[in-house]
Order: C-alpha cells, then structure tokens, then sequence
C-alpha cells in the first residue's frame, strides 16, 4: 500500500495539503514511506487543521471525556490516528512477507552454491584422471566445462552478495517500522475507549432521531386520512352532479332513439344487400374460372393424347416398313425383329456387365493393396519371420503365376471377341458371347509383355511387380490356362436374296455342272499322285530387287503323268498382273516326259514383297506354280550373345570383343548400347569405398529410362549426352559406369552388306561383387530386331579399405575446429604401413593425424581428422574449395606399402562465415518528443549458410528494437528488416550504441544519437484507430490537449525544453491542426488557445467519401459506353435499311442506293458503326460530344449513377494519415503570426480502415437525400426509398427512432436482407406548422451506417370566403320548404388543397363532449353564436346541407358552395356551424348557418326572448291555452310578443326609449311571386300614455320587411319606482290571419 493513495483521502484539500507543516519522514531502500503532513485526515475547506502527531502524544486527555459530548474535530482525530495504525500494521506485514521471501532466495542461492562446488570438484577429478589417461580431448570438454561451471559458481556468489544487502536493506526498514509501529501502541486502549463512546453516542442520537421520524410518520398519516375524507367528499357531490345530467340525457336519447333505429334498419338493409350482391358476384367469378381451367385442362390434355397416338403411329409404322423392307428382300422379319429386341437387351446387359466388372476390379485391387501394405507392415516390424531367400522365392513365385496367367489371357484374347456381325446375326450363344466378353473386359486395361521376366528383374523393379500383382483373377477357374478353350463354331454369313430355287432346279443345275466338268477333266491314267506337270524351278523367286530394274527367268514345264497331256495358261494372281509378263506358247499334246518353255519377265514398281501363283490347266486337271518377290533385306547375327569375363581384381582393365556379320544384301546403321544398370550381388566384405555394393532403384529406373529413350531417338539420346545443362540426369548417367562394364570406342557406325563388325566390350571393375551387364545393338532398319548380348564378371576387391568413403562434415563455420575419425579396415593376413596424405592447399586448415601408422592384420585403424578453416580458405582453398558456394571437397590419399593402388577418400563440407551486416552504422533520429517515438529502419543480414539467432542487448531503456524486442532466428542468406525505435524519456541530448550479439557471442554494433524534445502540451492520444467505416459513413474520436507547464523551475520537475536549450516560457500556447489535403478528416477546433493548467477536447471526425474526380471520369465512362450501345444501335439499323435496298428490281439503283446509304451513314455516324465487313470501329461519330469530367455537376443524374457504380466496385482499403499539431507561446491576434519552432510540433496519428458500403441506394439515381418540397399544413405526402444488401452475407438492419412529435414518419418495418436484395421503404411527410423540417433516418446494419436526409416544407393554406362575417342567415322559410344560398372559397396559396366542410349537427357526439359541465345560455346569460347547437328535424334529415362537401382547390382557383336549408317542423332555432377543414386536419374556418322556419307566410321578427334558445322534444303547449281569456276570437291563435322599454334620465332631460319590430312576408313556392301580406293593429286605446307607433297599418311585398318603430316617452311627473304596463294586438293577413299580443313594459333609469 503506498501512501501517495492517501493524499486523494475526501479529508483534505488542496489548500490543506499546502498549509499543514512537515511532521515526519521515513525512507528505506526502494520501497519509501513519505509522510509530510496530515493533510489525508481533513475532510472539507471548513474543517480545521489537524494537529501532528507530537500535539497527539502531548495533549492532554480529559478525564471527564464520557460526560463530555465527542465533537467534530475529535473526530476526525480518532479517524485519523486509527487510520494512521491500521497503515503501519500493513507495512509491517508486507515487511515481514518480503523478508521471509528474501532469505528463501538466499537458502536457494546457498544450496546452489554448494551444488556447483561439488560439482567443479568432480570435474577437475575427472580432468586429473583423463590426463593421467592420456585422452586430451575428453580433457579439453572437462575444461570448457570447468570454465562454465566457473562462471556459474562466480555468479552465484554475486547473487548471493546482492541477496545478503536485499536482506540487510528489508530487515532494517523492518526494524523501523516496528519502531514507530510501537510508538503508538501506548494510544491504543485510549483510542479504544473514544471509539467505544462515539459509538455509544452515535446510538443515542440515531435512537432520538429515530422517535421524531415516529412523531413525524403519525403527523403524516392523519394529515393523510383528513386529505382522503375531503376528496371522498368531492367525489360523492361529482357522482350526484354526473347523475343528474346522465338522467336528463336518457331522457334525451329515448326520444332520438325513436328516429335512429329507423334510420339503423335501413343502413342495415342496404349492407345487407351489399354484401349478398358481392357474395354472388364472388361465387360467379369462380364458377367462370373454374369453367376456364376446366377447358383449359382439357385442351391440354387432348394435346398430350394426340401427341402419344401419333408416336405410337409413327413407331408402328417404321415397325410395318421395316418388316415390309426384310419381306421383300427374303428375310424373315419376325426373326429380325426378334433379334434386334434381343440385340438391345444385350447390349444393355453388357453395360451392366461392364459397370459391375469394374466394381469388382476395384474391390479387388483394394483388397490387394490392402494385403500387400499388410504384409510389408509385418515384413517391417518382423523381419526374423521373412529371410531373404523365402521372399525372393515368394515374390517369384507370385508374380510368375500372375504373370503365367496373365500371359494366358492375352493368348487366348482374340477367340473370346467375337465379330459385330456374328452378333447381330445372332449366330453365337448369349452364355458364350458373355465369356468372351468378361475375359475381354477383365485384361481390357493391363499393360502385359508375353516375354518371361527374370525373378531378379521383378525383385528389383518394384513398380513393376505391383502392377502385374493386379492382375490376379477374381475366379481362378475362367483363367486357368491347363483348361480348354472354347471356340464357337463357324456359322457361314446368312445371305437373303429375293428368288429361290425348287428342289429340282438344283439337282438340274447340279447335274449340268457335274456334266461339264466331265467333258473338259478326265481322270488321271498314271497311279502316281500329285501335279501332272514338273516345274523347275519349283519357285520362281526373284530375290533382292530393286525398283524399276527387269528381271527374266525361263520356266521349264515337263509332264510327268503317264499318258498325253494338253496344257492350258489360264491367268496369273490379280495383284501381280501390273508387275510380271508371261510369254507362254501352248505346245499342244504333250507326250510323257516332254517339257515346254515359259519366259517370265518381272519389273518391281513398289519395294514390297510380293507372292502369288501361276495358274495351268491340263486335262487331268488344274494346277499352279508358285511365285514370289523378295526386296533387299538385311540378316544381321553375332558370333556370341554371351560373355564371361571370370574374375577380374579392381583396377586391372579387360576387353573382349564379339563379331556382328549382316548376311543380307540391304546395309544398315548399327548403334551398340548398355542397356541395364548394375546388378551386382552382395559379398562378405566391403569394398574400398566403404562396402558400396549397390545403386538406388531410383536412380536405376532413371537410367533406363534414359537408355530406352536413346534407343528409341538416337538423335536426340546424342544430343542429350553431349550436352552437360542437366546436372541431374548426367550423374545419373555415370552411376551406370560403377560397375566397370562399358563398351569400347566402336559404339555406332554403318554394316555394308555381306560384310562384319567387331565390337568391344571392356571391363574396368572399380568395385568388388558379380556384376551382370546386357547389351543391345540396334539398327536403324524396321525389319531388323534388337540383338542382345549379356556379359557376367566376377571383381576382387584390394585389401585395404575405407569405411566411410565420403565423410561429410556438413557445414563449418570458420575459427572453429571440427573432428572427425577415419576408419581403415585390413581384410589381409599380415600387417601393413599406412602413409596418409593431404593435398598442400589444404593443409594450413586440414590435418590427418597420425601421419603415419601400421594397421594389423583383419583388424581396423582409427586415424584423428581435425579441421580448422580460417578465412584464408577463400583464397588458398584453389580448385578445391568454391568461393561462391562454399563448398569444400578435399582429397584425400592413403598409401599402403607393397600395394600400387591408392585407397582414396574425400572430405565434404560447406565452409561458412559468422558475420552479420548492419546497414546502415550510424543512425540519427533527429528531434523527437518524450510523447512520441522515431522509427529508424535498419537492415541485418545473415552472411553465413547456417541460421543464426540474434539479439540487441544491454539497450537503453528509451530504444527499443521490433520486432520480438530485438531477438530472432535468421534463416541462411536471409536479410531482414528491422525498426528501432527512439522514444526518450526526457529532453536531452542522446548519444548510444546499438550492440547486435550472435548466438556464438559474437558482437555488432550501430552508433545512434537523438535530441529529446518536451513539448509544452501534450495529447492525451496521439494514434488514433477509428473503426472499419464504410464510404458515406462517419466515426468520429474524441482526444484531449492538456497545458501542464504552471511552473518553469527545473529543479522540482521536467521542464518543457529542446535538448539541453531554454526551458519553454509559462502562459497560454496556442495550437494548430494542418490536415493533409484531401484527407477525409475534420478536427474540431483545429485552431485554439489553451490556458495554464487546462485542457481542451479535440474531435476527431472521418467520413470516407469518393472524391469528385473519381465520380466525374466514371459518369464519363458511363455516358460513353451509353453513346457506343445507342451507335451500334443506329448502325445495326442503318446496315438492315441497306439490305433492304439492295434488295430492289434494279440492280443499278440498288447500287447507288447502297453507297448512298454508305455515306449517308458514315456522314451521320462517323466511324463508330460497322463497315461492309462487319467490324466494329471503336471511335463515335464527329457530331457526338462526349462529356467533359469537369462538366459533370454533383446534383445530376449521371454523377448519382457514377457514384453508385464506384459503391459497388470499391475494393476495402486502409490508410493512414499523419497531421502535425504547430505550437506557439500566446494568443495570436492574427493568423500565421506567432512564431513556432518546428521541434515543439507534435503529431496526431490516424487509422482508417476503409470498407464498401454493404446498403446502397438504389432509388432516385442513388441519392440519399429525399425530398418532399412544399407541403400544406395536414396534407400527407408518403414517397419511397429503396435499399439494396450488395454484401455476400445477410444484413440484420435497423432503423434510427424518428421524432415523435415531428412530420415525418415512417410506414413500414425494417427486415434483414440478404445478398442482392431490396427492400422499399415508406416514409411520410405531414406537417402541421408551416417551416421547414430536417430531419435524418439512418440506417445501421452490423458494420455501417446509412445516412438518409429528409427535407420538406410546410405551408400554410390560404383559402378565403365570399362571406363577410362568416354568417350564412337564411331568415324564415315556410315548412317543408327548402332554400339554397351559395358563398364562394378561393385559394390564394401556391399549393393545391383539400377541403372538407362538416357540420357541427353531424359531430354532436363532440360538441356535446366539448359541451359537457357547461350551463345552458339562459342560466349563465351567454349567448354568443356557436354556443347552443340549433335544433334538428324530426325526420331526422339535416337541416342544412354543402355541396360540394369535399374537393380540391388548385392555386389560384375558387369554389362555389351551395348551402341548403330544409327546415320540417317550425323553429325559430334552426342553427348550425359548418367548419371547413384543410388537409384533414387544419379546421382553417367557421361558418354559421342559421334559419327560422314559419308555417304560414307573414311572420314578425324582434322583441324581448321569452322562450328558451334551446328547443325541446316536449310538445308545444297551444296557443289557445295561452291566450284564451283575452282574444275574443278563440279561432285564430294569439301570439305573445314583448317589448321592454328603457328610457334614460340625465337630471331633467329624459331620453325617451325606442324598440323595433319587423313585419315579413315570405315567399312561398307554391304561390304566385306577387302574393303580399298586410299587418294592422287594432284600437289603441288601451295603450298607456307615452307610446308611440310610427307605423299602424301597411302592406309587405312577398319576400320583404317592414320595421315597426315603438317609441315610448315618460310622462311628466311619471314615479321612477313604477312600472308602466299595457298590451294591444298586432293582426298579420296573409295565406293566414295571425294575431300577435304585444305586451309593454317600461322602465325608467337614472344615469
């Protein structure tokens, strides 16, 4: 625990920190414990300073302390001295651990000690006995490794010291701390005791608070419970108000409840209807579909009946025609139809044969494998169980009975085929036919030879012997050669002809025949057998002719038969008749013994042989004389085929010749080869290079292979053993001479004919075994076969040998001694001197010893190789040693008394150096701050052929070396490239070396050197790693500059400074981001100032975006390759237009319509198009401009395009930018004029990892910005954007939340999408005030998001009325009639809108919940316009209605309206609001419609209200109830009117009162337009004095007023406190005579 922890205690502050004084310190060792003042132990700016701990220990304690009450401060002291112990107790306890883990270290290093002196001692021991021995190089290994245990033991003994002062060190600050630890205990039961009372204290208090929150909770609740009785209170009175109003309502609705249901049943009814019409519309519809798929599916079917009959007619009537065509020609068609069904049958049969013999093969070489790996498995783990005899033997046997069997097959192969005729004739057997086949089958793929193979041939060619080991059969029965072989009877070809002939027209023609052979033939008289004539010669042969020579011979005929004879030339073979000429005179009757004379003459026209016959006629009969032709051929032999050279010592040379003779006429060429490698057989002893008695296999194999290629291409063989490129195949060549068996200097050449050869064979054994060796002479002549010669020899090896002939020390590196020893064994009966001898260029780096030395006799020696190569191996090494290669091969000589042959052995090594190359040596990092790190780069490279393992050590700790902290392994040759990394720890000047060691101690070194630089601020990240961002995406970093410089004393803490310059004034410092251009980087702030002590946040902001050149040479791309499809289109066009006028009765003005066709088209196209012969010219026409990249603007369509084609062909990319940040000293008043040095500059680092966007827009032309325009206030506007995945996995999308409360919305979900799908997305816009809305909906899928930016505009709608105060009064209208009034609206916007008027009667269900806890008018006095609803017909229609109720306004248009009032039963309360809604949601204005409906024509309108504004559903009472007693006419209703006048008193003068009434006349529709009415009133003398009526009598004009004006003047002396009363009659005549009783009433009032 490290008590700088304490110092951040919540019981100090800064200003404490500073003001408590030092009160004590303890150091030890590294581990310090510092302690300056108590400032851990205050809690607060308020609190007081705590006293030090000589105020604890000298303070006096009171002994009253329990009486007394603990305060704050005291505390805070207990706080702080028990915090103070528990901090001691701990160190202590870590003291305590860490000494007890020192002297473990020390018991370990003690006992390690001990080890290693036993240990040296036994080694010098050792070395002591070695050397009495006289074994010097055991001793040299005991004391290398005397050395090392040395060093170890020396080392121990310094660890052991530093471990003892680690000990010392940990135990005296233990000491210390125990001390000090003790100086407090003595406080400690004190301690205690406070503690004990705080708490009892700090209980007493708690128990206190704990019964004022009782008091207080029981407060609460009562406070609570009066609370809940008063609202139970207020509830109870609101449920009686409610149910007062709900009884009144009930009351309403049964009365509308009377009207409703009518109207319910019949909207009932009509949905009714509705619904059944669709039903039956439905079930029509589908009864019509299914009739349609009905005849549909029988079309189709009777289409797939007509098209199988007519392929079963056609195939029936190929069947008749075939059938007809065998009838005609004879045959018997059943039979052959027959035979081909059967045909087809085997032939699917044999294909199944053929797949299921194939299984079976691979089955059954599977299983051969299998055995075989089985059986060398065995052979390799139990090699006691096969001797070498028994598996010759056994492979022997094996392979000669596969191959016996094989050979067998192959015999027999060509019986078992049978012709394709036979089988369709159908003349073999099926069970026959498929024997053959299976044999066939079976060896259809082996490669077989039917020569014997020799046992050791097949024990070495492995190949070989594996291959025909596959060819053991399945079932030995079908392949045992001692069965006999099945041959198929011979069946003549069937021949159908079209006539046969009856029974007797062949014995006729049979008896004719016979008759005429009669005639000509007699029978032969003599009892001998045989020709009648002799030829002599026998054979008229012409041998070795030559082409286009002539040739003549005489034949002599004689007759030997025993009686007169005729004879008769008939004809010579037809395939000799071009050739020969015969001259033969018939001789006649030829007695016996008599010969005639034939000439022959023969002249060759090909080089071929040729055979034929001569044919005769005599009377006993015909005969022949045989003839053949032989070309010039040539008859080659040897003498011998077999040569035994018997025993043969190495060294001497042998030759023994054979003798080629060609006894033909025709000469060849002759080439003689050596056909095999060496087949030697293993002896007892070794040979002189190390008991070598045999080659590789491969490399056998590869010299056959070389020897069957020249023999194949003697040319080329030549040409291959000249050339000495391939080192490979010419080693491989001389391997073939180790058995000394080669031929001599006559190895080619020309055989004359009748003329011999002599060839040599030589033998020059080199190793000692039998060696059997073939030759083969082959000629250039097809017709002559390969002649083979085998020669056996016998070598004797010399008695003195080598064991290892080759010693390979591998590879050596210099200054480094390498031993080896060299093995010579004495296979002689006596002993003999050795001389051993190094060739003198070596002989500085190579030494034998002994030089010379006496081996005895069938014993061996044991001579020392010591090798030591020194660097002067390059340049004395001579032809021995390869500079470039480092490769050695010494020679080496033993010479052996009384033997003339030399025993030679050779040494291989690959000498090597152990440099390694630094480049460059010298590093200069420059200035670098202590923030930051200077990368150096520096190149090693490995000089030796050996990997070497190296290491930077003893590096300061401000380098470091990557990668693996400096320490690697380099391969041979290898270079690599290395960082070194300069990071300083403080300003200074750095001056160091570099020291590179190898794994053999060796040291390289690099001088560096650096200027560490403090800047005055520092970043609190200077790299930067922003995430993979996809283009159109942003990420965004936040870093920190921080001002730490306050102080400028470098004595107390680093300064900032250059090196060792100046130390950097104290105040502000200003700051300057430069971002590279066209970097996709934004800093914000870039530019700012940054006060003492304080920091600034710095973001950080990347947005990959394509740069407009990109997009612009793109949308070029794009148009042009656009240009060239719309011209080759044109050209196509233009090429069809011109075969069509070529093609015209004329053909001259075909031809002039075609060229001018041609050079209309070139004219119009240009060169783009295709010429006559069809190709394609790349170039556009001349009147086609192509778009400049500059022309293209961001906002057309073409760069939206361009840019979505880059999207989905960008590649994910990496960079990385590097921006400086500029320091200066101050706040600049002007930019650029503070002056900055350019070491003070720091640089911030940046990653950014570039990907393709996975979600594009693909709607719009790829523009992520959507935009709505003008929109009204409570229109909708819904647009589309549509997204597509062009990732290759799926994308799991989702959707940024849009503003609750704003305009735009969006409609539907977000899903996954995957590869190359899309998805539309609906967005609304309605905006409900008029400004502009922005807003961005973005969407995020795992790696990105896609930023889409709404834009639109509400507008207010500007639509006016005709109407001035928006009243619509109809004034009266008789019952039952209706009346149409109309107003205009016009929109003075820019925006088309939608309007609705509705009225308020169809909204009563709103206006009464708008309405409700509201008093009626007449109760609270309010009669304003709109607060009553008027009253509705009882028929339940309404009594006003709009048309049109809804449409569209266009800018600038107007509407008519057209208003109709219906009135159905008399109301002088007929009113209504028709509110006009824009866009469905803008209630934008108000209009108030109001009637009164009269049942009779003549009505008066004015006077005091007294009836209610609201009417009722109660029956109207009678007027004659009312008025009964004081009309003297009960027959005409009386109508009560009355008129309250007021008048004025100001002092004396009174201002007499004035009430108007007025008198109309409606217009009836169902009378005349000029029907008027008349009013009068009746007497007046009832009226009290003072009133005056400027109008008694008059007429009213149908649809006009008249204003009665009543004006009543107080009379003199009139009681201000009296109410002056009177009533008189007001008649109305009109359709009707109608009476009104108008009652006054005055009122005089004083001012």
């Amino acid at each position: 625990m490290d008590t700088k922890d304490d110092l951040s205690s919540p019981f100090c502050d800064q200003q404490q920190r500073s003001a408590i004084p030092t009160t004590w310190t303890h150091k030890a060792g590294d581990d310090s414990f510092e302690m300056d003042s108590y400032s851990e132990f205050c809690s607060s700016e308020d609190d007081p300073p705590i006293l030090n701990h000589e105020n604890i220990i000298g303070s006096d304690i009171n002994k009253d302390f329990k009486k007394q009450k603990v305060g704050r401060e005291e505390k805070l002291r207990m706080r702080a001295i028990r915090k103070r112990n528990n901090l001691l107790s701990e160190k202590v306890q870590r003291k305590e651990n860490e000494v007890h883990r020192i002297r473990d270290e020390l018991r370990k290093c003690r006992t390690n000690i001990e080890i290693l002196e036993l240990e040296r001692n036994h080694v010098f021991g050792q070395i002591e006995k070695c050397y009495t021995e006289g074994n010097m190089a055991k001793v040299y290994l005991l004391q290398s490794k005397q050395e090392k245990l040395n060093l170890e033991y020396k080392a121990e003994e310094n660890l052991e010291k530093q471990v003892i002062i680690r000990l010392d060190n940990a135990e005296y600050e233990l000491s210390e701390i125990e001390l000090e630890q003790g100086k407090c205990i003595m406080f400690e039961n004190e301690l205690t005791t406070q503690e004990k009372r705080f708490e009892i204290e700090a209980t007493e208090e708690a128990i206190h608070r704990m019964k004022k929150d009782i008091l207080q909770t029981q407060k609460c609740e009562k406070r609570k419970k009066n609370t809940e009785r008063d609202q139970l209170v207020a509830l109870q009175e609101k449920d009686r108000i409610c149910q007062q109003v709900l009884n009144v309502a009930k009351r309403s609705q049964q009365v509308t409840n009377k009207y409703l249901q009518d109207t319910l049943q019949r909207v009932k009814q009509v949905e009714e209807n509705e619904s059944d019409c669709s039903l039956i519309d439905k079930r029509v519809n589908t009864l019509l579909k299914l009739r349609t798929d009905i005849a549909t599916n029988r079309d189709n079917i009777g289409a797939i009946q007509s098209r199988e009959s007519y392929l079963k007619q056609k195939a029936l009537g190929q069947t008749l025609k075939d059938r007809n065509e065998i009838v005609d020609n004879g045959g018997n068609a059943s039979a052959v139809i027959v035979k081909k069904k059967r045909l087809q049958e085997l032939e699917k049969d044999i294909e199944e044969y053929e797949v299921d013999q194939k299984q079976k093969q691979a089955e059954l070489i599977s299983r051969i494998l299998s055995e075989e790996s089985q059986i060398k498995k065995h052979q390799t783990m139990y090699p006691q169980l096969w001797p070498n005899s028994k598996i010759g033997q056994m492979e022997t046997a094996v392979v000669g009975s596969v191959k016996n069997s094989v050979a067998a097959e192959g015999h027999n192969l060509k019986e078992y085929s049978p012709s394709k005729k036979k089988l369709e004739n159908g003349c073999i057997g099926i069970d026959s036919f498929e024997m053959s086949l299976a044999k066939e089958v079976t060896l259809h793929d082996e490669n077989i030879k039917s020569e014997p193979m020799d046992c050791n041939n097949l024990a070495d060619d492995s190949d070989e012997s594996e291959d025909n080991s596959l060819a053991t059969p399945e079932f030995s029965g079908l392949w045992n050669n001692n069965d006999k072989i099945y041959k198929a009877p011979k069946v003549e070809k069937l021949s159908y002809t079209s006539n046969y002939q009856s029974k007797k027209e062949t014995e006729r023609t049979t008896q004719a025949i016979n008759k005429h052979k009669s005639v000509i033939v007699k029978k032969q008289t003599a009892l001998g057998k045989g020709c009648p004539f002799n030829s002599k010669p026998d054979v008229i042969d012409f041998k070795d002719f030559d082409v286009l020579k002539t040739y003549k011979k005489k034949v002599i005929l004689t007759n030997v038969s025993y009686s007169v004879n005729f004879l008769k030339y008939i004809n010579l073979s037809p395939h000799l008749k071009d050739f020969f000429e015969i001259l033969f005179n018939p001789p006649g009757q030829m007695s016996a013994g008599m010969s005639c004379e034939m000439y022959i003459t023969f002249k060759p026209m090909v080089n071929e042989d040729l055979k034929g016959v001569i044919s005769f006629l005599a009377q006993t009969g015909p005969f022949v004389v045989p003839i053949q032709c032989t070309k010039k051929k040539c008859n080659l032999s040897v003498d011998c085929d077999y040569i035994d050279f018997g025993n043969q010592v190495i060294g001497e040379n042998l030759k023994k010749s054979i003798t080629l003779t060609n006894k033909g006429a025709k000469g060849t060429s002759f080439k003689f080869l050596r056909t095999s490698g060496l087949r030697q057989t293993p002896t007892s002893a070794g040979t002189s290079l190390g008991g070598f008695t045999s080659i590789e296999k491969s490399q056998s194999n590869v010299l056959d292979k070389h020897l069957k290629h020249s023999i194949s291409d003697p040319e080329s063989a030549s040409k291959t053993e000249d050339c000495q490129g391939n080192d490979t195949f010419c080693r491989t060549v001389e391997l073939g001479d180790l058995d000394g068996m080669g031929v001599g200097k006559t190895t080619e050449g020309i055989l004359e004919p009748f003329s011999s050869v002599k060839l040599e064979i030589i033998y020059n054994p080199s190793i000692s075994g039998r060696v059997e060796t073939e030759f083969e002479i082959h000629f250039d002549d097809q017709d002559s076969s390969v002649i083979s010669v085998k020669s056996i020899a016998y070598a004797i090896d010399v008695p003195v040998w080598v064991k290892h002939g080759n010693i390979d020390l591998n590879i050596c590196m210099v200054d480094r001694l390498y031993q080896d020893a060299v093995i010579v064994n004495n296979r002689a009966t006596t002993s003999l001197r050795l001389t051993f001898e190094v060739c003198k260029e070596l002989q500085s780096h190579l030494e034998l010893l002994p030089k010379t030395g006496y081996i005895q006799a069938q014993s061996q020696f044991s001579a020392q190789l010591k090798f030591f190569p020194r660097k002067s191996i390059f340049d004395e090494g001579g032809k021995y040693f390869d500079k470039e290669t480092g490769v050695l091969e010494a020679p080496m000589t033993i010479r052996v008394a009384d033997q003339t042959s030399a025993v030679h052995f050779t040494l291989h090594a690959v000498v090597t150096v152990t440099d390694f190359e630094l480049n460059p040596n010298n590093i200069d990092f420059g200035y670098c701050t202590i923030n930051e790190s200077v990368i150096a780069k520096i190149n090693l490279t490995n000089k030796s052929v050996l990997s070497q393992k190296f290491g930077f050590v003893n590096l300061p700790d401000y380098v470091d070396v990557q990668p693996n902290d400096g320490f690697g392994t380099m391969l041979p040759l290898e270079s690599i490239e290395l960082d070194v990394i300069f990071k300083p720890k403080k300003a200074a000047v750095y001056s160091f070396e570099l020291t590179c060691r190898s794994g053999i101690n060796r040291d390289f070194k690099i001088r560096c050197k650096g200027i560490g630089v403090h800047p005055p601020i520092t970043i609190s990240n200077s790299i930067i790693h922003f995430p993979a961002t996809a283009l159109g995406d942003s990420s965004t970093a936040t870093i920190d500059i921080i001002n730490s410089h306050k102080s400028a004393n470098e004595f107390t803490h680093l300064v900032p400074r250059i090196g060792n310059g100046s130390v950097f004034p104290v105040g502000p410092i200003s700051f300057e981001f430069c971002i590279p251009k066209d970097a996709p980087l934004e800093i914000s702030p870039s530019i700012g100032t940054i006060d003492v002590g304080s920091r600034k946040k710095i973001s950080v902001r990347f947005n990959p975006m394509l740069t407009d050149t990109d997009i612009q040479h793109e949308a070029v791309n794009i148009v042009t390759k656009s240009l060239k499809a719309q011209v080759q289109k044109e050209v196509q066009e233009a090429k069809l237009l011109a075969q069509k006028n070529v093609i015209e009765p004329s053909e001259q003005k075909g031809k002039k319509s075609t060229k001018k066709t041609g050079i209309k088209s070139a004219s119009n196209k240009g060169r783009g198009g295709r010429t006559s012969s069809g190709v394609l010219l790349s170039v556009l026409p001349k009147d086609v401009i192509l778009p400049v990249p500059e022309d293209i603007q961001s906002s057309s369509n073409d760069y939206s395009l361009a840019r979505t084609s880059l999207y989905r062909q960008f590649i994910n990319s990496f960079s990385s930018y590097s921006i400086p940040c500029f320091v200066a000293t101050g706040t600049p008043a002007y930019p650029a004029t503070l002056p900055y040095s350019v070491h003070n500059t720091l640089y911030l680092e940046v990653h950014c990892p570039t990907i393709k966007p996975p979600i594009v827009v693909i709607s719009n032309n790829g523009q992520t910005i959507l935009d709505f325009d003008d929109v009204s206030i409570g229109q909708r506007i819904i647009k589309s954007i549509t997204i597509q995945n062009i990732s290759h996995i799926v994308q799991d999308l989702t959707s940024s939340v849009l503003d609750t409360c704003g305009p735009f919305q969006l409609l539907n979900a977000i899903r996954s999408l995957p590869p190359n799908a899309t998805h539309t997305l609906l967005i609304a816009f309605s905006p409900k005030i008029a400004k502009v809305f922005v807003e961005v909906l973005n969407i995020k899928c795992v790696t990105s998001t896609l930023c889409v930016s709404l834009n639109g505009q509400g507008m207010q709608p500007l639509v006016s009325t005709s109407l001035e105060d928006d009243l619509l009064n109809f004034g009266y209208v008789i019952v039952g009639e209706n009346l149409t009034e109309s107003f205009k609206m016009e929109n003075k916007s820019t925006l088309s809108v939608d309007y609705c008027i509705r009225l308020l009667s169809n909204l009563s269900h709103e206006f009464h919940d708008n309405m409700k806890q509201q008093l009626p008018y007449f109760v609270d006095g309010d009669n304003s316009i709109g607060k009553v609803m008027g009253s509705s017909n009882c028929s339940g229609r309404n009594v006003f209605d709009c048309v049109p109720s809804a449409g569209t306004l266009k800018p600038g248009a107007t509407q008519d309206i057209f208003v109709t009032f219906f009135p159905d039963h008399t109301s002088n309360f007929f009113f209504d609001c028709a509110q006009i809604e824009l866009c469905n949601k803008n209630e934008d204005h108000k209009i108030y419609l109001k009637g009164c409906a009269n049942p009779h024509t003549m009505y008066v309108v004015g006077g005091d209200d007294i009836y209610s504004g609201m009417e009722s559903f109660t029956a109207v009472l009678k007027s004659e109830e009312i008025s009964d007693e004081k009309l003297k006419n009960p027959d005409v209703p009386v109508i009560p009117l009355l008129l309250t006048f007021y008048a004025i008193s100001k002092g004396d003068v009174i201002i007499p009162a004035k009430r108007d009434i007025q008198v109309g006349c409606i217009r009836n529709n169902s009378f005349s337009q000029k029907k008027n009415g008349e009013f009068y009133f009746d007497p007046l003398n009832a009226i009290p004095k003072g009133f005056q009526i400027d109008l008694q009598r008059g007429m009213v004009e149908a649809g006009q007023t008249k204003t009665i004006t009543f004006t009543w003047t107080p009379p003199r002396g009139h009681n201000p406190n009296t109410c002056i009363g009177g009533s008189l009659c007001l008649n109305l005549k009109g359709d009707i005579l109608e009476k009104y009783e108008i009652t006054l009433q005055t009122k005089l009032l004083s001012e």
